[in-house]
């Protein structure tokens, strides 16, 4: 299970630091219940809840 925090992630053949955070959600796709969603940071900010996220580094930590 992946711990909550920010993470290099790619979708959409975007690359971008993302904020997961572990909790139930319903796939709006689907209908499935689904443990986890990604929050997006920067200029374009959103949460995304989606298999399509392919996650490119371990969880970041502070400087």
């Amino acid at each position: 299970m992946m711990k909550e925090g920010f993470y290099w992630i790619q979708v959409d053949g975007q690359v971008q630091i993302a904020r997961y955070v572990s909790q139930l959600i319903e796939d709006m796709e689907t209908g499935e219940i689904v443990n986890g969603s990604w929050e997006f940071t920067g200029t374009q900010p959103g949460i995304i809840n989606t298999r399509d996220v392919e996650v490119l580094s371990d969880l970041l930590t502070p400087p």
